[in-house]
């Protein structure tokens, strides 16, 4: 099979970003609301929009969250990760695979709904100056 492009998502693809987005559900939940949540509540949660996330969460607690309170969580789930972005590891092979996909002159492109801290977790990966085009959630409306 010949192809002649790839995109690839940032979260689960080529970073495992599980602990990062973990622990910024967990801090942000204990620090504004008081919730203690196990990873089956986190797991279903994963891509959606964050806002979206903590009203689901606060449902399961059965609080009804506010616009401005759902905002406060983003902005302190976002400032947690921007902090702790060393949680954010490449996959084993990540790097490899997609140096080896360049040479074979392979387009890459790298997508991906995260807002705001992607491009430094893919500086910080090794994986920054491999994809020709990149669209972070923060570019599109």
């Amino acid at each position: 099979m010949n192809f002649e492009g790839a995109l690839l998502d940032v979260d689960g693809t080529l970073l495992d970003t599980k602990e990062l987005i973990r622990a910024a559900y967990r801090f942000t939940l204990e620090k504004h609301l008081g919730i203690h949540v196990s990873d089956s509540h986190l797991e279903p949660l994963w891509g959606k929009p964050l806002p979206l996330c903590y009203e689901t969460v606060g449902r399961r607690f059965g609080l009804e969250l506010m616009e401005d309170q759902r905002d406060l969580l983003c902005r302190t789930h976002g400032a947690f990760q921007d902090e702790n972005l060393h949680l954010a590891k490449p996959f084993d092979q990540a790097v490899e695979t997609v140096e080896r996909l360049k040479k074979a002159g392979i387009k890459l492109g790298v997508v991906s709904s995260r807002m705001y801290n992607g491009r430094t977790m893919l500086q910080n990966a090794g994986l920054l100056s491999f994809p020709d085009v990149i669209v972070m959630g923060e570019e599109v409306t």
